[in-house]
């Protein structure tokens, strides 16, 4: 099942955002945001600590997330990748489940405005 979410969510960066690789950080960031809230799950960065968090105001997988939770760390592995920053799942897997992620930039790029 692993492996089947993880290969399905490749995919889906690959078609939807085929250019991402070639980008920077900040605008993968930026594209990563955008087309999710354009595909109606709005997505919010903050800043905290250093790092930055992307929060949902809900879970577009509530169904699957409720009885899997465990793809959350799916998507958590699949931005670690296409950001190529260290990600953790922090999302809310409560009676309104929301999703959260922590990116934890490391401190060369902690100066710049990857999430502006």
């Amino acid at each position: 099942t692993y492996d089947l979410a993880r290969e399905t969510a490749r995919r889906i960066v690959d078609v939807y955002l085929p250019k991402l690789q070639r980008q920077k950080p900040a605008l993968r960031l930026k594209a990563i945001v955008n087309q999710a809230t354009n595909a109606g799950v709005p997505l919010t960065l903050a800043h905290e600590n250093g790092d930055i968090l992307i929060r949902g105001c809900s879970c577009p997988l509530t169904a699957l997330i409720n009885l899997r939770p465990e793809l959350c760390d799916v998507i958590a592995r699949l931005l670690s990748e296409t950001l190529e920053l260290p990600v953790i799942q922090q999302c809310d897997h409560g009676e309104a489940p929301r999703c959260g992620f922590r990116l934890k930039k490391p401190k060369t790029l902690r100066r710049s405005k990857i999430s502006d």
